[in-house]
């Protein structure tokens, strides 16, 4: 935040919109609702845990790249040519070149090489929920009546196991409470590797048992975050 005479400034973000979001839709995916309602929770959820990396993203580019006030920022005549490159595609960078490039910048760090496969595949799942690819699914239906079937197995024309073998995430029309946890688990934690930049203040505001905002570091335990809010809202 810059103080102007009577004025203040402050930079907006959403990674606590974002972030907030996924973990109440992982909590309502938790409850008893029908298996319908918790496939949709779920496939909100994955995409909002990686929408958060996202604007985590965002924020530490622009606190880096655009706001000269700021103290991270990189004045233009100290960008090298690679940086400069960089900056001038960004667009067109992968999330996963973004944060290791900040990593990279900051730490003289990287993503290790089981997380940032992990969280390629979440990008990927997050990129077919999104977009829609088509795929062909082969179903084995034994009749029992007039337009009566049962289900005996199906087959998918995407071999889910080969696209997605450090996550195991379930099939697109399977996606449930265990593929929402994954996301959130995987988020987190390049959440709290970004965390250690101290570029972006990285939180999410819990509803239960009262208002409180949960700033996320690189010491927050993961699993029981989750376990314990899950057992809060159930």
């Amino acid at each position: 935040m810059k103080r102007e005479n009577e004025l203040q400034t402050l930079t907006s973000d959403l990674i606590s919109t974002h972030l907030s979001q996924a973990f109440n839709l992982y909590y309502q995916c938790s409850r008893n609702n029908t298996q319908f309602t918790k496939r949709y929770y779920c496939i909100s959820c994955i995409i909002h845990s990686v929408s958060a990396i996202e604007a985590c993203i965002s924020k530490i580019a622009y606190e880096t790249f655009d706001n000269a006030k700021s103290s991270f920022y990189i004045p233009v005549e100290k960008r090298n040519i690679s940086l400069s490159i960089i900056i001038n595609t960004w667009f067109k960078m992968q999330t996963i070149d973004k944060i290791n490039l900040f990593l990279q910048m900051f730490e003289k760090n990287r993503l290790d090489k089981i997380l940032e496969s992990k969280f390629k595949e979440l990008d990927n799942l997050r990129n077919w929920l999104i977009h829609g690819p088509c795929y062909d699914t082969i179903y084995l239906l034994e009749p029992k009546g007039d337009n009566n079937f049962d289900l005996i197995d199906k087959k998918d024309s995407i071999h889910w196991e080969c696209r997605y073998p450090n996550s195991k995430f379930n099939s697109l029309e399977d996606i449930d409470e265990t593929d929402a946890y994954k996301a959130l688990e995987i988020s987190l934690e390049v959440l709290k590797q970004l965390s250690g930049l101290n570029i972006a203040v990285i939180g999410m505001l819990r509803e239960k048992p009262f208002q409180t905002f949960t700033i996320v570091t690189k010491n927050t335990s993961i699993e029981y975050l989750l376990k314990e809010n899950n057992n809060i809202y159930n």
